[in-house]
């Protein structure tokens, strides 16, 4: 079982352990050379500093080792450097009477703004040394992928402040859909 995420809070981490060694158990019981043998899974945690490799025989074992973990990696990323920089944006109270259709627009049209906003900050692009001009990367993370490409969409369509160049990009893993689209080199701006 392979986890890969830093947003994962600790109880769903542990309850999936614990479906894993449920599922485990009764896989030894049935399949395996040694059905009486205790169920000890071997754990591993890995980050950017560091990796944890830790038999769990129940769930007091994986939760001390995990938070144990969580500990050394808080304290590691405390003194890391800051490489990225995030903004969570207040939706506006006016969004409870709007149509869905309208809502999705009006959220394009907020991110849009944070984007540039976060652009125009020092920190949060590199300049070209020869062109002068700023560039950076960023993302929208969306949790609710339904109204993703009728999003997608009306950022593309509602353009992108000018001098600035963007090009779009939907993701899903669900049903692996990927849509991208940047301004054609006719515009009068090309990227």
């Amino acid at each position: 079982m392979l986890l890969s995420s830093a947003t994962l809070p600790p109880a769903l981490v542990e309850g999936l352990f614990l479906a894993y060694r449920a599922g485990r158990a009764v896989y030894q019981q049935h399949r395996s050379e040694r059905p009486h043998e205790a169920v000890n899974i071997c754990c591993l945690w890995i980050d950017e500093f560091h990796q944890t490799a830790q038999d769990c025989a129940d769930s007091p074992a994986f939760r001390a080792t995990h938070k144990e973990y969580v500990q050394k990696r808080v304290a590691r990323l405390a003194q890391a450097e800051v490489r990225r920089r995030a903004q969570i944006a207040t939706l506006p109270d006016t969004w409870h009477g709007m149509k869905e259709a309208e809502r999705r627009q009006d959220f394009a049209r907020l991110v849009l703004e944070q984007a540039w906003q976060l652009h125009q900050q020092p920190q949060n692009h590199s300049t070209d040394p020869a062109s002068g001009k700023h560039v950076s990367l960023g993302l929208i993370r969306m949790a609710n992928i339904a109204p993703l490409f009728d999003v997608a969409l009306a950022i593309y369509q509602q353009g992108h402040p000018r001098p600035a160049c963007a090009s779009t990009c939907a993701c899903t893993t669900r049903n692996s859909r990927c849509c991208c689209a940047r301004p054609s080199s006719s515009s009068s701006t090309p990227c």
